[in-house]
């Protein structure tokens, strides 16, 4: 019921078109929806990339001489569940300026070799993530919004005419009587 809800809502949103100075903002989402997506793939590589590297860094200690310079235990199993939490969720929250916990997991160990080359990769990685890319999100958004704001009021009449359009072919009848109109239309 309650995603019923949520679509009704979003479908509503159509009706918003018809206002010549909200309609624009409408379109300018909807496209800003579709340059969102191609973002995300590139996030979601950067956050991949990380995520593996430093992890196959952190998980597995660093063995010279046969042995073994951590001092914890190793899991070794290999399932979604656990990629996903170990490499993915700590990314993930990356995004949201958590990383205190890898700070800490980090700093267990301050003189290890694999300690420094996180931490540096650490570095990188938010400085490309948080700060390059989130810039790159925000010029995309405002050349998008720029784009639709030159060429409102076209995308207005554009809008309002396509609204017009689908209630112009639509059944007057509710669904299920709607079935003869679409056979009588058909013959």
């Amino acid at each position: 019921m309650a995603i019923d809800l949520e679509l009704w809502w979003l479908r509503s949103l159509s009706f918003i078109i018809l206002v010549p100075f909200l309609g624009s903002y409408l379109v300018s989402i909807g496209l800003m929806v579709k340059d969102l997506a191609f973002f995300i793939l590139i996030i979601l590589i950067v956050m991949i990339g990380y995520g593996v590297a430093s992890r196959s860094m952190v998980s597995y200690p660093v063995v010279s001489n046969s042995t073994i310079e951590a001092n914890y235990s190793i899991d070794t199993s290999f399932d979604g569940r656990l990629m996903l939490y170990q490499v993915f969720y700590p990314v993930y929250y990356f995004l949201y300026g958590d990383f205190d916990e890898e700070l800490e997991n980090l700093d267990r160990f301050p003189d290890a070799r694999w300690s420094i080359a996180s931490h540096i990769l650490l570095a990188v990685h938010l400085i490309l993530l948080n700060i390059l890319l989130t810039n790159l999100l925000i010029a995309i958004f405002t050349k998008r919004f720029e784009q639709v704001y030159t060429d409102a009021q076209n995308v207005w009449h554009s809008q309002k005419y396509v609204l017009t359009r689908e209630y112009f072919v639509r059944s007057p009848f509710l669904p299920p009587i709607s079935l003869l109109c679409d056979i009588a239309t058909l013959s």
